[in-house]
């Protein structure tokens, strides 16, 4: 049924995605100077341009938060939509590695002087949502349960 704890637990994991692509990411400062803003698509250096070198971020993010959508209407097939809950959390956990790479390794590009001061608040979301999408899994592996065994039943 679509009412289930787990659809709303999917739908909250989805909105947190949707929230953490909607802003940046943190700011890379050189010298007190804002060097470049880096989003979930691109960084928006101090001159304007965009560099998309940091695109995988938001393709990671849209492959997450569409595996988690399908799950929710997935509803007739529990262990396929434990399957989806559980594969929604690789693109999460590898966006953790990317950001981490991208902002305090300097891979992003900056001068080595630049300092990375990342937004937390948008940066947890997406370990939030593997949360969320986690506890979801967890809790349509109990309906699976109760329902086979309301079969052995009969």
């Amino acid at each position: 049924m679509i009412q289930r704890i787990q659809t709303l637990l999917l739908l909250v994991a989805f909105l947190l995605v949707m929230a953490c692509l909607m802003g940046p990411l943190g700011t890379f400062v050189n010298e007190g100077l804002t060097e470049a803003r880096m989003f979930n698509l691109w960084l928006t250096k101090a001159d304007g341009a965009h560099d998309l070198r940091v695109a995988p971020l938001f393709c990671l993010l849209v492959l997450s938060a569409t595996m988690q959508l399908f799950a929710v209407f997935m509803y007739k097939h529990r262990p396929t939509q434990a399957r989806l809950c559980l594969l929604a959390t690789v693109p999460l956990v590898l966006w953790h590695l990317l950001w981490v790479a991208y902002a305090f390794a300097g891979v992003a590009g900056m001068g080595a002087a630049a300092v990375y001061h990342p937004a937390w608040g948008r940066c947890v979301l997406p370990l939030l949502s593997c949360i969320f999408t986690l506890w979801a899994r967890r809790r349509v592996l109990a309906d699976e349960r109760l329902v086979r065994a309301a079969d052995r039943i009969r």
